[in-house]
């Protein structure tokens, strides 16, 4: 069985680490400490959240994304700069 931090599991669960904490301190998640820190097996967050799928990486992805998005804009009506900068914005953090 594979093992991860609390920090981990959050990334892999897609919730906060506080959500892995109240989890574990209410004892629906099981927690071993490693040296200075808390882990939990995989399975026991499949379990509670269901397997996180995979999202395949394709080389060219972003190439494709970036395409289409240049298209799209090319037809899209005009934008104000206090949305044209909110929507850079957003997807500025969607590379995260």
């Amino acid at each position: 069985m594979s093992r991860v931090t609390l920090r981990d599991a959050a990334r892999h669960c897609r919730v906060s680490k506080s959500t892995i904490n109240r989890l574990v301190n209410s004892g629906d998640l099981s927690a071993v400490l490693v040296g200075n820190h808390y882990e939990v097996e995989e399975a026991d967050l499949d379990a509670l959240f269901g397997p996180t799928p995979v999202i395949p990486r394709h080389p060219h992805l972003r190439d494709d994304i970036r395409e289409w998005a240049e298209s799209v804009a090319a037809t899209a009506p005009p934008m104000s700069t206090r949305t044209a900068l909110a929507v850079a914005g957003i997807l500025r953090g969607a590379g995260e």
